[in-house]
């Protein structure tokens, strides 16, 4: 669970690889995609936390949760994930799970602001931001400000 992939069959039967995270993310899925988690209707597996995907309509997915960023992989962070980043009211995750600051092409994740329309960086294959000549990158939450 939340190992890093490239096919579905390196991370097992039930689990799916999530190409679109840096490395990929093994989670529990089918051929197409990763198995929505709702609680208490479709829990996820024990050991895993089932969080909404950053600017995704799945309900949910089953991620790795974590304490610190030591328990993460390399270019990932240990925080709460929200389906709107920047968002404090937007649903979020129970706890802190393992996952990226951003998913590349989806640019309008590192904005520190989600309410600013204006793109301030863009997202890099390994999930990180590269922030524009006006902005800086906010190291609490390794997106631009």
């Amino acid at each position: 669970m939340g190992s890093t992939c490239e096919t579905a069959i390196e991370c097992g039967v039930g689990f799916e690889c999530y190409t679109l995270a840096p490395g990929g993310y093994c989670m529990p899925g089918a051929p197409g995609g990763p198995t929505a988690c709702r609680e208490p209707e479709h829990p996820c597996p024990a050991g895993t936390v089932c969080s909404p995907l950053p600017m995704h309509q799945i309900s949910g997915v089953c991620l790795r949760p974590c304490e610190t960023a030591d328990d993460c992989r390399a270019n990932y962070h240990c925080d709460f994930v929200y389906l709107f980043p920047g968002d404090a009211q937007s649903p979020h995750s129970p706890e802190k799970v393992c996952w990226t600051v951003c998913e590349f092409g989806v640019d309008q994740m590192c904005n520190d602001d989600p309410m600013i329309s204006s793109l301030h960086g863009s997202c890099r294959q390994d999930g990180t931001c590269d922030c524009g000549d006006r902005y800086a990158l906010n190291p609490d939450t390794g997106r631009c400000r």
